[in-house]
């Protein structure tokens, strides 16, 4: 997981194959190798279904679904290949992340991911250029709205880029929180700070309200018991 989380940081989703009319993108390549090894391992067989699948299984096929009853100007095989993703990640995911201990893991990986990125995402707002663009996919020349550079490095667009990062800040709190080993303090908070800079430098609004949606998640984290009165 980790090796494909850096492939998704530092390659554009603009890399795709297409065969006979069927769109293999990037991410779509990335999803189905890493279901195929969980399936070849059969890493698949432990899993238990939770309620969460479920939830996950209505985001993916809500938008054909949509898109079917009341019409969409977005092809609906485009929405079925969305939906497809998304599955194949969550499968992938819940197969080879099972514990604390690969929670961890990851974030102590991501930490070291995001400092390549920062360094990346660093030299394109100086200049206004994303050398990401060598390899197709993302412009070379670096959006830029109401004076503002809207980073994005080898992400498709400047809020995916923000958003991603905001959503992997939790990780980080985890190392602060509750660390196994001595830096995994010093490295939630290296990655606490990556994030936000990296959040920053995107100059959009939506990843800023998920940052604060993290942030805020993490502080209500400790009285997690009481959810269900709150919910009630």
């Amino acid at each position: 997981v980790l090796w494909a989380t850096a492939l998704l940081c530092f390659v554009p989703d603009g890399q795709r194959i297409v065969i006979m009319g069927i769109d293999f993108a990037f991410l779509r390549i990335l999803a189905l190798g890493l279901c195929i090894r969980v399936f070849m391992r059969k890493e698949i067989s432990p899993l238990r279904i939770l309620p969460m699948d479920f939830v996950v299984l209505l985001f993916a096929v809500w938008p054909l679904m949509a898109g079917i009853s009341r019409g969409t100007s977005i092809p609906l095989v485009r929405l079925l290949g969305y939906g497809a993703d998304l599955l194949l990640i969550y499968l992938a995911g819940r197969a080879l992340i099972r514990n604390a201990d690969d929670v961890r893991h990851l974030a102590r990986g991501l930490v070291f991911i995001s400092i390549p990125v920062l360094f990346a995402f660093t030299i394109e707002k100086v200049t206004g250029r994303n050398f990401f663009s060598i390899f197709g996919g993302v412009s070379s020349i670096t959006a830029v709205r109401e004076g503002k550079v809207r980073v994005q490095g080898a992400f498709s667009h400047p809020i995916l880029a923000g958003v991603w990062w905001s959503a992997v800040l939790p990780l980080f709190l985890v190392l602060i929180w509750d660390p196994r080993k001595t830096n995994d303090r010093m490295l939630g908070w290296l990655g606490v700070v990556s994030c936000i800079l990296l959040v920053i430098m995107s100059a959009s609004s939506t990843p800023l309200v998920g940052l604060g949606v993290a942030l805020l998640g993490a502080l209500v984290f400790p009285y997690r018991r009481y959810l269900r009165p709150a919910w009630i």
